[in-house]
């Protein structure tokens, strides 16, 4: 997301805002990706001759889910003859802190046509159908 102060259509602004939101489940990937980035901020004020201000940084380690259900949900989808990719999330959803906890976690996300956390976050009935479906099976399975 950015902003900026004082930007007209062909109006130079005077400060710009920008918040990135990174994630992975590879801390030493962040950790490269956040060097990387205090290194351009850096050479971008040597050759502009302005100031980046990087402000905070939000961050939680990575917390791989439990390999187990992991497979365990899988296997349901199979059993339904249902379709899934596998998708590694970033986010600090309450799986990282029960798995953080000891507490055996994994996540069964729905397919969203507009992208999750906007106004205009959607799914299709089949989808959430397909997920209960999936969600079904595994707890009669473990």
């Amino acid at each position: 997301m950015a902003t900026s102060t004082d930007a007209g259509f062909t109006k130079i602004a005077g400060e710009a805002d920008c918040k990135l939101d990174v994630r992975s489940v590879d801390q030493s990937a962040l950790d490269l990706l956040f060097a990387e980035l205090h290194r351009l901020a850096a050479e971008i004020e040597a050759r502009r001759g302005v100031r980046v201000v990087l402000g905070p940084e939000s961050a939680g380690t990575p917390t791989p889910m439990n390999p187990a259900l992991i497979a365990a949900l899988e296997r349901s989808t199979h059993a339904q003859g249902i379709a899934y990719r596998r998708m590694p999330s970033g986010g600090g959803h309450d799986a990282s802190a029960f798995q953080k906890a000891g507490i055996p976690s994994a996540m069964l996300f729905v397919r969203n046509q507009n992208g999750s956390h906007n106004p205009s976050e959607s799914m299709r009935w089949e989808d959430f159908d397909a997920a209960c479906s999936t969600l079904m099976h595994f707890a009669s399975q473990t």
